[in-house]
């Protein structure tokens, strides 16, 4: 059953070479008070790889929380 009052963020995304400069945080923010602009939502999730520590906690920083984790078999390359 789909929730009609969640807004699931499939892809964010920032340049890379601008990584580490708070951007990414700001932009993101911006985004998620755009969403709640919207009355009628209550909620909003997202995925991202085990593996991608630095935006899951960008995620956490503007309040979003771990429910579920999946590994996955790909590793980071960079």
């Amino acid at each position: 059953m789909r929730d009609v009052n969640n807004v699931h963020i499939g892809c964010f995304l920032i340049n890379p070479e601008l990584t580490g400069e708070e951007i990414g945080k700001k932009a993101f923010q911006e985004f998620i008070n755009l969403i709640f602009q919207n009355e009628s939502v209550n909620s909003s999730t997202l995925n991202v790889f085990d593996y991608n520590v630095e935006i899951r906690k960008l995620y956490e920083k503007v309040g979003f929380k771990t429910v579920n984790v999946v590994e996955t078999l790909m590793k980071n390359t960079r």
